[in-house]
């Protein structure tokens, strides 16, 4: 079933796929980027600013993940664009296409919800920027507070291009029916290698071995009787008659 389900999902699909292969490790790895970087810019200017390390660590860290979720966004904006441009009318749907075609209606009523995420993000990020800049400008001045602010502003601005050009929905079902197909590959490989139901089907394939071969052994008893009747009714014909 799963083997199925990825072969008429990517039938389905795979015209409509922008995202190439392989890019997944380039988008975590800059997130990983992105993280590390702001959290060493909150984390040294409080600790400059006189925190308990330890605190302005766990504090560094919280704020440099609210900065790089903020860039999310961008995949809601990208998904949106995308599904106007894949519109399609229902009739036109291929047999295999059907089952996906929330894909290709190009309606989303969830418009506004998005509008609102994104100035949250927008929030989130002036309120990171200011925090940096404060931070800074106590420690170091106007000017290095400006630079660390502008680069947490940044950061997570360059969030929100990075998760709009990696969103791709159509992308995430091909690669969900693949990944739920290797999933249920290695189960069953490692269901396979299981003692316990190994030797449940050894029995099984020895006890269908034995009744089939008491089946074709009474089969063989019985013809030899019916030919040593017509060997008997043969030889002695008069008697037959």
């Amino acid at each position: 079933a799963a083997a199925v389900r990825v072969a008429d999902t990517t039938e389905a699909l795979a015209p409509f796929r922008h995202r190439p292969y392989g890019t997944k490790l380039f988008h975590y790895g800059a997130k990983g980027g992105f993280l590390l970087g702001d959290i060493a810019g909150i984390s040294t200017a409080a600790i400059w600013g006189g925190e308990i390390p330890l605190i302005a660590i766990v504090m560094s860290i919280s704020a440099a993940i609210a900065t790089v979720v903020a860039g999310l966004t961008g995949a809601q904006i990208r998904d949106l664009r995308s599904a106007r441009r894949r519109a399609r009318d229902i009739e036109s749907l291929t047999e295999k296409q059907k089952p996906f075609q929330h894909l290709f209606t190009g309606v989303d009523r969830g418009v506004g919800i998005v509008r609102g995420m994104v100035g949250v993000s927008f929030t989130i990020a002036i309120l990171v920027g200011a925090a940096i800049y404060a931070l800074r400008f106590t420690i170091q001045g106007p000017f290095v507070g400006l630079v660390y602010g502008c680069i947490a502003v940044a950061i997570a601005a360059a969030s929100f291009i990075e998760s709009y050009m990696y969103a791709d929905e159509i992308a995430d079902q091909i690669d969900n029916a693949n990944h739920d197909y290797e999933k249920t590959l290695a189960r069953h490989t490692r269901l396979a290698g299981n003692e316990t139901w190994k030797r449940h089907e050894e029995s099984v394939a020895e006890a269908t071995s034995i009744v089939a071969e008491h089946a074709e052994r009474g089969t063989a008893a019985k013809d030899r009787i019916r030919s040593l009747k017509w060997g008997i009714l043969r030889r002695n014909p008069g008697v037959a008659g």
